[in-house]
């Protein structure tokens, strides 16, 4: 399933290994790395970065809160159920 995480941009669930704040030290620094390699994946459209999603090798940004993402995974499950 696809999760909707702002602007037309989406990303499949079951890569999802994780979505997280950017407020935290090792998350920043994080993004900073994934940022200067070259795969960090940016959808937040100039907007400020609230989530970051891991997948696999990558990091994603997201305009959208996390609770806002978990809500969607959420109904997205139930959806399916």
């Amino acid at each position: 399933m696809l999760l909707h995480i702002g602007y037309r941009n989406f990303v499949d669930t079951s890569k999802i290994l994780s979505i997280t704040t950017t407020k935290s030290a090792p998350i920043v620094r994080r993004i900073k790395r994934e940022r200067e390699k070259g795969t960090l994946i940016d959808c937040t459209m100039g907007k400020g970065a609230l989530s970051a999603i891991f997948i696999e090798d990558k990091i994603i940004l997201s305009a959208f809160t996390t609770d806002t993402l978990v809500e969607r995974m959420k109904n997205l499950e139930s959806e399916r159920n």
